[in-house]
């Protein structure tokens, strides 16, 4: 995700969706555009979908849907975020809209709750938990927050290009991990093969849990630029 470039914006209140084809142009062009919805007193995303399915006016999207990202950054919107997912959930498609992922606004959060923010971001650990946790029940994409000092060695979610290769390599599993999972699930194959369930790999006993997070390690290494 990427805040500085032309195919990401930021909704704050009623806006009129950027679709720009006119009466005489039936396709409507997207994949250039990700909006961002803050989650605010309820309503908000819905509304943004409503707006824009009456916006194309029937009109297809040529590119497939476009991606919406919703924001978490007040208390109201914390506890209203399985709310408003399942209410984007059912009206998106419905426009051309697929939700995307949430991100957590941190230094909006903290000003909703009268929070000092500090460096160890003890203050916002039940929030941030949250947000994983219900963007992860609707398979979403979990936005961590912004670490401001952006030339430190630090970070969740970048806000200057400097930051990128840095992030990419922190995160990104290291070979030994990728060795590692891809290792488990030739043995998880075999032992499925001989008609095995549990079993043990390199110590450990390994069931369809170990061998899910021994996939994610696979997709996120696959995912990232070498």
């Amino acid at each position: 995700m990427c805040f500085n470039c032309v195919s990401v914006d930021v909704i704050r209140g009623p806006t009129t969706p950027p679709v720009t084809s006119g009466p005489t142009t039936p396709p409507v062009t997207s994949g250039v555009y990700s909006p961002f919805i803050p989650f605010g007193l309820g309503g908000g995303g819905s509304q943004f979908v409503d707006s824009f399915r009456r916006h194309l006016r029937g009109r297809p999207l040529t590119t497939g849907p476009v991606r919406l990202v919703t924001f978490v950054e007040t208390a109201v919107g914390l506890l209203k975020m399985k709310e408003v997912c399942e209410e984007v959930r059912r009206l998106a498609p419905t426009a051309g809209l697929h939700h995307d992922g949430v991100v957590f606004g941190s230094d909006d959060f903290c000003a909703s709750i009268g929070a000092t923010r500090t460096p160890d971001a003890r203050e916002l650990l039940y929030a941030r938990q949250k947000v994983v946790a219900t963007s992860k029940a609707f398979g979403l994409q979990a936005i961590d927050l912004v670490y401001i000092d952006y030339k430190d060695t630090e970070g969740k979610q970048v806000i200057h290009p400097g930051q990128i290769q840095a992030v990419q390599e922190e995160f990104s599993p290291s070979q030994e991990r990728v060795q590692w999972a891809t290792a488990l699930i030739e043995a998880f194959q075999q032992h499925q093969e001989e008609g095995k369930g549990a079993f043990t790999f390199r110590g450990s006993m390994i069931d369809m849990p170990s061998l899910k997070q021994a996939q994610n390690i696979l997709t996120l290494s696959s995912t990232v630029p070498k």
